[in-house]
């Protein structure tokens, strides 16, 4: 099984006033929270995540801070429709000998919000990081926002690794 590092996604949490919740456990019993505006959003943001984690959804939460009934929020997480992508923004070190490290610092399934989160970077880490995603070519849509210069939405994720 491949580990796939989980993100510090204070920025996250703090993006929507008020915002849902969607708690999750990993496979490797991590507990995992993800915020969106709104219930669909949430349901969307879970199944995506679940199914890239291999995670279960444990709760989902309303804006006031209750915990929706899970007869509510279950079914929808059984659904054929196309899941979200995923979008990790990355910082790489300096490639060294050939090797480089990549840390991801969040991920959110919202491409408008993985944009704006890394332009509040320094500038001399917004030239090292990307923003990739889980789309099965590496790419994802085009965002409706003009791009500044370093941000391309994705491209393939490097093999490399510490």
């Amino acid at each position: 099984m491949t580990h796939i590092p989980r993100a510090s996604d204070a920025l996250d949490l703090a993006d929507h006033d008020p915002s849902w919740l969607v708690w999750m456990v990993g496979l490797d019993d991590a507990m995992v929270v993800r915020s969106a505006p709104t219930f669909d959003a949430v349901i969307d943001a879970a199944r995506a995540y679940s199914a890239a984690w291999n995670a279960r959804v444990v709760i989902v939460e309303d804006p006031a801070g209750n915990p929706v009934a899970e007869e509510l929020w279950v079914p929808l997480l059984r659904t054929d429709d196309p899941l979200p992508y995923l979008y990790t923004v990355e910082c790489r070190s300096p490639s060294v000998a050939g090797r480089e490290c990549v840390s991801t610092l969040w991920t959110t399934t919202d491409l408008e919000s993985a944009i704006r989160h890394r332009a509040l970077l320094p500038q001399h880490l917004r030239v090292r990081t990307l923003i990739v995603s889980n789309s099965p070519d590496g790419r994802s849509p085009r965002s409706n926002r003009r791009l500044g210069r370093g941000d391309a939405p994705t491209r393939e994720r490097s093999a490399a690794g510490c």
